[in-house]
């Protein structure tokens, strides 16, 4: 998954392999490990003894190779393992780009997955508490 990940205002592409539990920025490979990172309140932790603002932008959350599939609708997968904290959707519920679409809880974060693009919720496939993979399909967006 690529992110564009902002710390203390300078911004980063990074690349995080759940698998291999690493994140590459700048070329350079680093281990995932949550006993690294505290979070002090949304926007703002202590990595590595420091203290600094964060964001991350650009989720690649859709599938297929190029993140959207040749036709059909969008198959919106999550950013990262977790649990499917709650929906904030409905089949049938028209969205506009960036609206939040569910929340994920993974690594004690409560995360916001939000639309990738504006359409109408086709499909919800899993129900809150259910544990998610990225390769898991939590619901369909059509343009």
């Amino acid at each position: 998954m690529k992110v564009t990940l902002t710390v203390d205002g300078a911004a980063y592409e990074a690349v995080v392999d759940h698998k291999a539990r690493t994140v590459t920025v700048d070329g350079e490979s680093f281990p995932l490990r949550a006993d690294n990172v505290r979070l002090l309140v949304p926007g703002r932790a202590v990595v590595a003894g420091r203290e600094v603002a964060y964001s991350i932008q650009e989720l690649d959350l859709l599938a297929g190779e190029g993140g959207v599939a040749a036709s059909g609708p969008m198959r919106v997968k999550p950013p990262m393992t977790g649990k499917l904290e709650a929906l904030r959707v409905t089949v049938g519920q028209s969205v506009a780009k960036g609206d939040v679409l569910f929340v994920l809880e993974a690594m004690k974060m409560q995360n916001e997955v939000r639309a990738p693009a504006a359409g109408t919720i086709t499909a919800i496939h899993l129900k809150p508490g259910a544990t998610l993979e990225t390769n898991q399909v939590v619901l369909e967006l059509a343009p």
